[in-house]
């Protein structure tokens, strides 16, 4: 059953926590046998798609594990989208069942199929607050399944009767070029599995059966985020979902729960490296084997302080939906190769590209063409015309503009999306909000293209101030002089008090650009 997390037990738990709630493993089992033989009572089978409208929330690992184990494909939704995004994808997946908090139903409910069976999670008190949601918000309205009370009428299904490996799911892109992209995987057989658990075993630094004790505070919604939470729901391990990134609440569940393992992105990093002193050292952290961090670059002075406040146990790695994990950069070659984002896995292989698909020396910046093959091929959903746009034999491009240098590490410059062409010069903002983020009264920054009449496009800077700060865009612009080269300097510095962002922090940066491409007839 599902219990309160009491504090006498915390570092003794397994199975998942959130918030005020602990599902224990046996519990945790008995939920996901109850899902499963609900799912097949519904008709799923091999195949089928159940979608997930969730926070982060214990219910979001029970109605995902139980469709995998029954050979379904499961469907994170980004809450943050649109309904039309939303109502797109369902259509795009097939999906039969959505499994849905009940805050967030009300907005997506017009666009519903009917056929689309609803089962809706009433939203738990710990959420409300975080969000600060009324009451109200949470409780599952007349006429729709009670994912509790809908649970309670099955009984679990038994291990045996469990499919020989299921699906990895299917995670859309953000659709910030277009509509979704759905990425569909082969199923897992053995092999596969076993290839898969090497990937696994090397990220975390563990054996396949070592117990780990993993917090993450990021939505898993996103894929990166969801693999390091199902990792904490092994058996003998203990998944700590946030059910909001807090800064000081993070610390006090790594001592509270004994973690050993935490994923965070970078902003996560730089918001804990804002903490007082005396704050960060009210907690025991002494636990802590890994931090893991992914998702953007990572400014090399926050890598830094990172490792100077809590050792050599910062890692990093680099990859993407469509092409696996790639690299893997220990904390001692952070120090060494500042920027970098690692070196391959095992099994990996990756090309740096130029235009013409010819493939660059060390040290040349073109596009990233990876793969890593222990994890199986994607497909995206309906798209084949645009998976052929991104694949080079078997590798295939996410979209990154970098460089290798001569010892075989990575660095990234830029999203290709995002290359700035001025006078036919490329630049890569993301040395300037490297350059950017490290002005001490600096929280955030995004560089984008505008439109230019003469130069084709022009750089401009939107800078968040930290709270109870100011800064102007003379300073801003006098800052970058000392650092980059002149072509590199913003034309347009504006400073904006509250960058638009996900929940995992990360910035929303099109919805600011397009804002300056409106009208423009082009969007380059």
């Amino acid at each position: 059953m599902e219990r309160t997390a009491s504090r006498f037990d915390a570092k003794a738990m397994t199975g998942v926590v959130c918030g005020r709630r602990h599902l224990d493993e046996e519990a945790f089992v008995e939920a996901c046998g109850r899902a499963a033989a609900g799912y097949r009572a519904m008709g799923l089978s091999r195949g089928s798609t159940v979608a997930l409208l969730m926070r982060n929330d214990t219910e979001f690992l029970v109605a995902q594990s139980a469709a995998t184990l029954i050979g379904c494909h499961a469907v994170p939704l980004n809450w943050h989208s649109s309904p039309q995004d939303l109502a797109f994808i369902l259509e795009d997946s097939a999906a039969t069942i959505l499994v849905a908090h009940a805050d967030l139903v009300p907005a997506l409910r017009p666009l519903l199929d009917p056929q689309v069976v609803l089962l809706v999670v009433p939203t738990p008190a710990d959420i409300l607050e975080a969000y600060n949601l009324p009451d109200s918000a949470g409780a599952v309205s007349e006429g729709d399944r009670n994912w509790p009370e809908w649970l309670a009428l099955f009984e679990p299904l038994p291990v045996e009767s469990f499919a020989r490996g299921g699906g990895l799911g299917i995670f859309y892109t953000s659709g910030t070029t277009g509509r979704p992209k759905g990425v569909e995987r082969e199923p897992l057989d053995a092999q596969s599995a076993a290839k898969l658990q090497k990937v696994v075993n090397e990220l975390f630094g563990l054996d396949h059966e070592e117990p780990a004790r993993i917090l993450v505070p990021a939505p898993i919604y996103h894929g990166a985020p969801n693999f390091f939470a199902n990792r904490g729901a092994a058996p003998g391990s203990l998944c700590v979902l946030q059910p909001r990134f807090d800064a000081e609440r993070l610390l006090a569940l790594v001592a509270r729960h004994a973690i050993t393992h935490v994923y965070m992105v970078p902003t996560t990093m730089l918001k804990l490296l804002e903490l007082p002193p005396g704050i960060r050292a009210k907690y025991d952290l002494s636990s802590l084997r890994r931090i893991i961090h992914s998702a953007a670059p990572c400014p090399p002075d926050v890598k830094r302080r990172m490792i100077e406040w809590l050792g050599p146990i910062v890692f990093e790695f680099y990859g993407g939906t469509e092409c696996g994990t790639i690299t893997l950069l220990d904390p001692l070659d952070a120090l060494e190769k500042p920027g970098s984002v690692g070196r391959l896995l095992a099994d990996c292989e990756l090309k740096v590209c130029d235009e013409a698909g010819r493939e660059l020396p060390a040290g040349e910046i073109g596009e990233i063409y990876a793969r890593n093959f222990n994890t199986p091929r994607f497909a995206y959903r309906h798209l084949a015309d645009k998976q052929s746009e991104v694949e080079r034999g078997e590798l295939v491009s996410i979209g990154d503009v970098g460089y290798m240098d001569g010892d075989g590490f990575l660095f990234l410059c830029d999203r290709k999306r995002d290359m700035v062409i001025s006078a036919g010069v490329n630049i890569y903002p993301a040395e300037i909000e490297s350059a950017l983020i490290m002005m001490p009264d600096v929280a955030d920054c995004i560089v984008f293209g505008i439109p230019d009449e003469t130069y084709g496009e022009a750089l401009c800077a939107h800078v968040e101030p930290k709270p109870g700060r100011h800064v102007d865009p003379a300073q801003i612009t006098g800052w970058l002089e000392t650092k980059l080269a002149k072509y590199q300097i913003p034309k347009s510095v504006v400073i904006d008090p509250r960058l638009p962002r996900e929940e995992s922090g990360k910035i929303m940066k099109r919805r600011v650009r397009d804002r300056y491409w409106e009208g423009a007839n082009r969007k380059i």
